[in-house]
């Protein structure tokens, strides 16, 4: 009599456990906002989240207007395509150096592996933005994040 109290304890343990795990990966899902946007940092870290989002608009209008600037329909239907890549790379931002109205953001991407064997590679990129209208925007960001 007493072990079937201990198991049925020792089961009610970890069904807790279950349900405290589950809630606490629901609850963090999606739950990163939008920073400053004011440096170049905040400027990568906005677009990258946008991206993530599914938030093409927002990510459009932190890249510069030049004559390399794709109309929105083309940026987002790029993006689109590659969603599975993009999902799949992290970003962790190393070091920013501005000159000017120039920046140049130093970037560690990683992509995850394509099967449980494979690690994450790491590579040291980098992004560059200008001041330009008043706020930072993106000229040049790593392919595995551009349009």
């Amino acid at each position: 009599m007493k072990q079937d109290r201990f198991l049925i304890v020792i089961l009610g343990i970890i069904g807790l456990l279950a349900v405290a795990a589950l809630g606490s990966f629901f609850m963090r899902q999606n739950s990163q906002s939008y920073g400053p946007d004011d440096t170049p940092e905040g400027v990568i870290r906005n677009y990258v989240l946008a991206l993530n989002l599914g938030d093409y608009e927002k990510a459009y209008g932190y890249i510069a207007t030049n004559n390399l600037k794709p109309d929105f329909e083309d940026f987002e239907r790029r993006l689109i395509e590659r969603k599975s890549q993009l999902l799949e790379t992290t970003i962790r931002i190393i070091s920013t150096e501005i000159n000017d109205n120039h920046a140049t953001v130093i970037l560690n991407t990683a992509r995850e592996g394509v099967d449980p064997f494979n690690q994450a590679r790491g590579y040291s990129q980098s992004a560059a933005l200008i001041f330009q209208d008043g706020s930072w925007k993106i000229v040049d960001m790593p392919y595995s994040l551009w349009y």
